[in-house]
């Protein structure tokens, strides 16, 4: 008869066998998974090695362009303008660097800003005082639709003519607009900036649309612009109601464009696939 022991001895040599065996095994397949991520990882430190070069030398680069950018905008755009006039029109958030930036440009250029309006928004005309204010102003029913678009008629038209600009200083006392500057000459041309972002496109046909038609209908420039955060649908907008247009005039590439353009010749300038080129052709 088999002792008993014997079993158990022969149990515990199998199960210690199987366990070194498991130990080996693992060991070896550790060792080598460990050999082979550390050669990924030794791969992806010199290829990010290499790209943290390359961004340093391409930021190096982008930085003498837009410094290059910045000293040629005078010789690209002086004299441009000179003894021209414009209005400034824009929508209430347009931010003040945008502002100062076509300011500066056409100022630059040698032109003049000679009055500004901040338009309150197609919104203000939901505002019961301000219809009804509007309503007994322009002797006309009280409906949001028409007042909107009485408003902007009156509007273009003090700046095509100027035949009576306290029309505008009754408007901006009712809340409509607010404006700045003098009336002491007609204007050549005018710059409408628009930052709107999400909104939907019948809005912005109905307002900014609106005004640049009247314009339009007046035979009067009116250049279409953009800044940073501006919705490409009003863009698209502009463009359809026959606007000229310059994206991103809040960069030296935007501001050339848009004096160029201001000097006659239009166009819808840009980086977008909408844009017929980033700055006008030269003249032939």
């Amino acid at each position: 008869m088999i002792d008993i022991r014997y079993h158990v001895i022969s149990l515990v040599a199998v199960l210690l066998a199987l366990g070194i065996g498991i130990l080996l095994g693992t060991t070896l397949v550790e060792r080598g998974l460990i050999a082979e991520q550390k050669a990924e990882i030794d791969s992806l430190k010199k290829t990010f090695g290499e790209i943290r070069e390359s961004n340093k030398e391409l930021n190096s680069e982008l930085k003498v362009y837009m410094e290059f950018a910045s000293q040629a905008k005078e010789y690209l755009i002086s004299g441009r303008l000179s003894a021209r006039s414009f209005t400034l029109i824009f929508i209430d958030g347009v931010g003040d660097a945008t502002l100062a930036s076509v300011r500066d440009s056409i100022a630059s250029a040698g032109g003049t800003v000679v009055f500004n309006i901040k338009l309150a928004g197609d919104d203000v005309f939901e505002n019961a005082d301000v219809r009804r204010n509007l309503v007994q102003f322009f002797g006309i029913s009280d409906d949001a639709t028409v007042l909107k678009k009485k408003a902007l008629e009156e509007i273009v038209n003090q700046v095509v003519t100027l035949v009576n600009p306290n029309m505008l200083k009754e408007l901006e006392r009712i809340g409509v607009l607010e404006i700045s500057g003098e009336f002491q000459a007609l204007p050549s041309g005018c710059v409408f900036i628009s930052e709107r972002e999400k909104i939907a496109k019948e809005r912005i046909d109905a307002f900014e649309g609106e005004l640049v038609r009247q314009f339009v209908a007046r035979g009067f420039a009116v250049l279409g612009a953009s800044g940073e955060k501006t919705s490409e649908d009003v863009l698209s907008v502009l463009r359809e109601s026959g606007a000229s247009t310059v994206e991103r005039v809040d960069t030296v590439p935007g501001q050339v464009a848009m004096v160029i353009a201001l000097e006659g010749r239009g166009g819808n300038y840009g980086r977008t696939r909408s844009a017929d080129r980033l700055i006008p052709e030269p003249v032939q």
